[in-house]
């Protein structure tokens, strides 16, 4: 009997070792989750403090020195006690785990919250610019909401300078215990918020178009049955206007709208100059660079330069022949070599065939693909998110050409995939107005070319033409695309003050041509 109550005693000392062992494992480490959790918040009282990574490591002396900002709030847990010291663990508001700090080095703070989180004192609607107003420094970033206003915040640090830059629009502005925040635009995609403190807020000074020009606007649309999605912007802008008229598919009644995807033609050529440009800057080609280097088996290839090719001046001439299936990009230029004349007369001659070519020496002079050009250095740098080749888009909402006559309107040929997938670089894609505006939006703001490089580009102009699109005096831009029975036009004012985006698909293409100026004439006067 003795030696059964010398057995449980024995027992009862290893339970409470057991047992103290489990306490001292949850005090080395970070706390249980339910006290992580708890909203508890606080300041720190100097700008040097101890920071331990346990516990354990606090209770052996074990303790790092690090700098924290003294005036930043910090989400803590419920007090913790290790050898006669309370501790809180401390994170950013973002998340970011900070480490065990003790509490006498902490100031308790208690904000206004919401369901444990930072209160938002309403969102108000902005237009405007950032312009920095303190040494440049990295910011945070944080994508959905302002720090600690959610429960789990994706973040991403950034130069300042960056977010003042001409793509980076402030569309919103908000309050919180910590300060005020502004939401970001970059090319008309949400960005995330960032602290106000680093910068000045610049308005910009936008007049709305006046309902009278949206119902002249509509009237000239509507005299000439133009079917279409339409988009104005006025410089400022913070996002543009988009309107649709009349139908994308007429048996399905789907509308034409903003995500509608339209073959865009001869609109494409621009993209293809600006990576010839690109090729330029970087140096593995220069304006002067010939054709014979690429393609030496064309005829007069030596007398051929890169700039005869961007400005139609090359002495290459091809008529619009269309294959009988869908081509791959190398079997486009093998098309355009078999059918091209070249002729060794360089006055101006628009033909599709120079930007074919052009998509070739691309090719060949980075050793990727036309599409993998595209994506890495126009599509992704101005945020088109909805541009491809015209191939990719089996599913998409995509336009279908229609034909009004003088009793009803009657859909026109089917897009031919054939005949688009043969024009690599010179209208083989597909994408939507706002899309589009993305992408002269950065040709314009110095995105995707240099401004020297740019002005280099541009500076020599057969016909007004020069690198795919036409330009006017006083700076202003314009091009047109007409393939497949679908009319795209594109009209910027000088300075940018107003820019038009019209696809079609059901238009007289001449008539048309002079409506959009008549659209830009009406918003510019407005």
């Amino acid at each position: 009997m003795g030696d059964v109550k010398m057995w449980l005693r024995r027992l009862r000392q290893v339970g409470v070792v057991i047992v103290s062992g489990l306490i001292g494992l949850q005090l080395g480490g970070l706390v249980a989750t339910e006290t992580r959790d708890v909203a508890v918040y606080f300041k720190v009282k100097s700008a040097r403090v101890q920071v331990h990574t346990t516990l354990a490591k606090a209770s052996a002396g074990q303790s790092q020195s690090r700098a924290v900002r003294s005036g930043q709030l910090y989400r803590g847990t419920l007090p913790v006690t290790s050898q006669h010291t309370t501790y809180r663990y401390l994170k950013t508001l973002t998340g970011q785990p900070r480490g065990w700090v003790k509490q006498a080095d902490l100031q308790p703070v208690q904000p206004a919250l919401v369901a444990g989180h930072l209160k938002r004192w309403g969102t108000h609607k902005r237009n405007g610019h950032l312009v920095l107003s303190q040494p440049n420094q990295q910011v945070t970033v944080t994508l959905a909401g302002p720090p600690g206003t959610i429960k789990t915040a994706v973040t991403q640090r950034v130069a300042a300078k960056k977010l003042t830059e001409p793509a980076v629009q402030v569309i919103g502005t908000t309050q919180t215990s910590v300060g005020q925040y502004y939401l970001l635009q970059i090319n008309q995609h949400r960005y995330g918020w960032v602290a106000a403190s680093p910068f000045d807020y610049q308005a910009a000074m936008v007049t709305p178009i006046k309902a009278k020009t949206w119902r002249q606007i509509d009237q000239l649309i509507a005299t000439q049955s133009i079917q279409g999605t339409l988009l104005v912007a006025k410089k400022g802008q913070t996002m543009p206007t988009v309107r649709d008229y009349g139908t994308t598919d007429r048996p399905s009644a789907t509308l034409d709208k903003p995500t509608t995807i339209y073959p865009i033609a001869s609109l494409q050529k621009a993209m293809t100059g600006v990576m010839i440009g690109q090729l330029i800057q970087s140096h593995q080609l220069t304006l002067t660079t010939t054709l014979a280097k690429f393609y030496p088996q064309i005829p007069y290839a030596k007398q051929i330069t890169m700039q005869q090719l961007l400005d139609h001046t090359s002495g290459i001439t091809m008529n619009e022949v269309a294959p009988t299936r869908p081509l791959s990009e190398a079997a486009a230029v093998q098309w355009a070599l078999k059918y091209l004349t070249s002729t060794n007369q360089h006055h101006w001659h628009y033909c599709s065939a120079n930007y074919t070519l052009l998509a070739g020496v691309i090719r060949q002079v980075t050793k990727k693909t036309y599409a993998e050009n595209l994506q890495q250095r126009v599509l992704k740098p101005a945020g088109m998110t909805q541009t491809a080749p015209w191939s990719q888009f089996a599913h998409q909402e995509i336009a279908l050409p229609y034909v009004a006559t003088a009793r009803a309107t009657t859909p026109a040929r089917h897009i031919s995939l054939p005949l688009l997938s043969s024009e690599l670089g010179a209208g083989d894609i597909g994408t939507t107005v706002m899309d589009y505006y993305r992408f002269v939006a950065a040709f314009n703001d110095g995105t995707l070319l240099s401004p020297h490089m740019r002005t280099q580009l541009t500076r020599i102009r057969a016909k007004t033409y020069a690198a795919g699109w036409y330009y006017g005096t006083g700076g202003g831009q314009h091009a047109s695309g007409y393939d497949n029975d679908i009319s795209n036009f594109y009209q910027r004012t000088a300075a940018g003050g107003v820019t038009v985006v019209f696809f079609m698909n059901q238009a007289n293409h001449q008539l048309a041509q002079q409506l959009v100026q008549r659209i830009a004439n009406l918003i510019a006067a407005d």
